[in-house]
């Protein structure tokens, strides 16, 4: 895989690309941006970048460890092993992180602020605030999770022909329009991403 972010992202622009597409809660949250991501690996990290085109935007939280899922957010939920637990990726557009290692909804840990630091993102937009509007031509976000981010798995160290589970999800819980929308669907009452049960597996070959 590439040897920077960079050249990262510009390969998983030209790369197959999936699109979040599922309104899975249509009555309450209808609207659906368009969202699409990427993903490559080499050994030790995972690639993901979003494409996001939506009716307005906005980044207003700056710090590592925060609510970024107020804002407009992007979010890969990502479990390693058959042991239950899982990583909720969470950026906003400025590629703010946060994220925790948690078996559900409840018993989150948070990551250490050095594992937040591990995680290297590039967006196109800049690292700053951004207060809610239309941008022309929507953003996109590239990440890359070193296995080493993931703290409560210390024992795994490498992706090749390795099989683990996720899944993506597009939110904005304090946008002028609320969305929640979902590469694979999930079937509850009310939004829930913290439902592994609707993960899907994918393979690192």
């Amino acid at each position: 895989m590439a040897a920077s972010l960079e050249a990262a992202a510009q390969i998983l622009a030209a790369a197959p690309q999936e699109s979040l597409a599922q309104v899975n809660w249509p009555e309450a949250f209808p609207y659906a941006p368009t969202v699409r991501f990427a993903m490559a690996h080499d050994d030790a990290n995972i690639y993901i970048r979003f494409f996001v085109d939506e009716a307005t935007t906005a980044a207003l939280e700056m710090e590592d460890a925060h609510d970024v899922y107020k804002d407009s957010c992007v979010e890969m939920f990502l479990m390693p092993s058959d042991d239950g637990l899982y990583y909720n990726f969470e950026f906003n557009a400025a590629g703010t992180l946060c994220y925790s290692c948690r078996p559900g909804r409840q018993g989150a840990v948070l990551a250490p602020v050095e594992c937040h630091a591990m995680v290297k993102r590039l967006t196109s937009l800049p690292h700053e605030v951004l207060e809610e509007c239309h941008v022309e031509g929507g953003w996109s976000l590239t990440a890359a999770i070193p296995l080493t981010a993931l703290f409560k798995h210390g024992d795994i160290r490498s992706l090749s022909g390795r099989q683990m589970k996720m899944n993506c999800f597009k939110c904005g819980d304090a946008l002028s329009t609320i969305h929640y929308i979902t590469w694979h669907p999930i079937a509850t009452q009310k939004p829930d991403y913290h439902r592994p049960e609707y993960f899907v597996a994918v393979k690192f070959e």
